[in-house]
């Protein structure tokens, strides 16, 4: 391949690149509160998250967002790094409106209020303008070179529309899915975890339509990485999840799923 064909292909933007940077960073942050300080989110989060099940939840997939925007704004290319951004931009803008729904939870009296609230008033749109001119600049589309299985690209494309079905669902009415889910929830954490549901389950659509094994590497490394954490979490907080229900079933079948789809892909990739 030439060299003058490989510059005419569209780079990930500067600006794209920094605020991907700095996503990784505030999702450590909310990571840690969640993940590993989770039973102290009323001095330590922006919100008391009375469940530690659910803070673990949450946390474990701000953690996964750290690879999923880090190993994205290390990209070249905007081919191989756009899979991160839909997501960024739905599960962001969800957690913005839940924020202004149920803006009475919030400790409003602490730094850590006030510092969500900039975050997700900031991101939504800055994102989305940053993503416009991105597409819209010059710049060659990358070709694709090693295409996903057909079965697998199915797969992933049920598995996200599940996801994007259930959290718009969840966030839609909360007091009525949340007893559907398999441990207690409140209006504002169904919103959260229907937030992230949507926002995963994007991600999980787009790796099929991006049909490329060489633009979605962090997308995949991230949705393996979200199994795992869950399946932690799960075992570290036994006692909040109802065992004997069949949402908890349909639970652990779906996180185990995700994790074990998510190593085979990435032994695909590799293999590929």
């Amino acid at each position: 391949m030439a060299d003058n064909e490989i510059a005419s292909y569209k780079t990930l933007r500067p600006g794209l690149r920094y605020l991907l940077y700095a996503a990784s960073f505030l999702t450590f942050v909310a990571g840690i509160q969640l993940y590993v300080l989770t039973e102290q989110t009323d001095r330590y989060f922006a919100w008391t998250i009375a469940v530690p099940l659910t803070a673990a939840f949450l946390g474990a997939n701000y953690l996964a967002s750290v690879l999923l925007a880090a190993l994205a704004a290390r990209k070249k290319w905007w081919a191989q790094a756009r899979t991160t951004l839909p997501s960024v931009l739905v599960f962001t803008t969800m957690l913005l409106v839940a924020t202004l729904l149920h803006h009475d939870k919030f400790h409003w009296n602490t730094a850590f209020g006030w510092a969500w609230l900039l975050v997700y008033v900031a991101v939504p749109p800055l994102l989305l303008y940053l993503m416009v001119r991105q597409c819209f600049g010059p710049g060659e589309k990358l070709p694709r070179k090693r295409p996903l299985p057909s079965w697998l690209r199915w797969l992933l494309l049920l598995e996200g529309l599940y996801m994007v079905a259930l959290g718009a669902g969840m966030f839609w009415r909360p007091m009525e899915a949340a007893p559907y889910w398999p441990w207690k929830l409140t209006p504002l954490t169904a919103r959260a975890v229907a937030s992230w549901l949507c926002g995963i389950g994007v991600s999980a659509i787009q790796i099929p339509l991006e049909n490329d094994w060489d633009r979605v590497g962090p997308a995949l490394i991230a949705y393996t990485t979200i199994g795992a954490l869950q399946i932690v979490a799960l075992i570290r907080f036994p006692g909040d999840f109802v065992w004997a229900s069949l949402s908890g079933f349909y639970y652990l079948a779906f996180i185990a799923n995700i994790f074990i789809c998510g190593v085979y892909c990435l032994y695909l990739s590799r293999k590929s």
